[in-house]
């Protein structure tokens, strides 16, 4: 039987998980959600959504809706999990489910109390790119790691009021890139993270527009460099004592090269139509197997991701 999902506001990102839904065969969307009838509507026939809502309370009360994917804007984010947890849903939300650190471990708390399910949607830890680099660290195709280095961003030319830099809306590169690159990062090298440091650079509105972020293992260091103000190629590097990997474009990539010291760089491809389908199908699989967390999403590392925000959104 498929698990019923209900979406939690209407806009862009909930289209392309209503795509990849559909590239299931574990899952549906039976309602959306949206505090505009209308909206709620649209994306209802768009896609042939069952039932439609201009009303979150209204829409949890229905008791065939499994879990609720929520694509709403960050600032709104705790409040609405909450809302479905108290409602006996599980929850997917998607990136950055939290804005701070004290905020994730309540909600994950409230979870595990509820024996509900909580996961952040961070689509490319599901990707073949993450996942073969991963397994080639992991056998030691580069050696003792020396360090890693991640940069991402584009010019956001929208108006102030754009979710995206307005901070009234949890707008800002911490929350919309800085949490892809974080998340890439920690999952690739995973082990014990040191400690952090960072500064983020903000506009004359106080939205952080640059964030540079240094995670220490100790041993070896990861450089962060995440924007809202430029268009940088945008790369993940890990290299090693014995070669480095490459992954060009890593949010989304579909390609990644392996170049070992002194041998033939190794290309490798991971083409898929969506993305969100992955992420869909382990957070599926994990309410069948009764399970409280994603193997590739886990509580600890949401977690830690918040509380990165809080080092470097602090800084002076």
């Amino acid at each position: 039987m498929k698990i019923r999902f209900a979406v939690m506001g209407p806009g862009r990102i909930s289209s392309k998980f209503c795509e990849a839904v559909r590239l299931t065969d574990c899952a549906e969307v039976y309602a959306v959600a949206s505090k505009s009838l209308d909206r709620a509507k649209a994306l209802a026939e768009r896609f042939g959504i069952a039932e439609y809502f201009g009303s979150y309370d209204e829409m949890l009360q229905n008791d065939d809706i499994d879990a609720v994917y929520i694509s709403t804007t960050h600032n709104f984010h705790y409040d609405n999990i909450k809302q479905c947890l108290q409602s006996g849903k599980h929850v997917l939300c998607e990136k950055s489910m939290c804005v701070n650190r004290s905020d994730a471990e309540e909600l994950f708390a409230f979870a595990k109390e509820k024996g509900l399910l909580l996961v952040e949607g961070m689509w490319i830890r599901h990707l073949g790119t993450l996942n073969k680099a991963k397994a080639l660290i992991a056998e030691g195709a580069v050696g003792r790691i020396i360090l890693a280095d991640a940069v991402a961003g584009f010019k956001a030319q929208v108006e102030p009021s754009h979710r995206l830099i307005n901070p009234a809306l949890g707008g800002g590169v911490a929350f919309d890139i800085s949490v892809y690159a974080i998340e890439a990062v920690t999952y690739l090298l995973g082990g014990d993270i040191k400690s952090v440091s960072g500064k983020a650079v903000r506009n004359s509105d106080g939205t952080d527009i640059v964030n540079s972020i240094i995670l220490d293992y100790g041993d070896y260091t990861a450089n962060i460099l995440t924007t809202l103000a430029a268009s940088p190629p945008n790369s993940l590097l890990v290299a090693g004592s014995e070669g480095y990997i490459v992954i060009p474009s890593f949010i989304g990539g579909r390609e990644l090269t392996l170049c070992r010291y002194g041998e033939e760089p190794q290309s490798f491809s991971f083409p898929y139509e969506n993305g969100f389908q992955f992420e869909i199908i382990d957070f599926v699989d994990c309410i069948r197997r009764g399970r409280t967390e994603s193997a590739i999403m886990p509580v600890k590392d949401t977690i830690q991701c918040a509380g990165i925000f809080d080092v470097v959104l602090n800084s002076r």
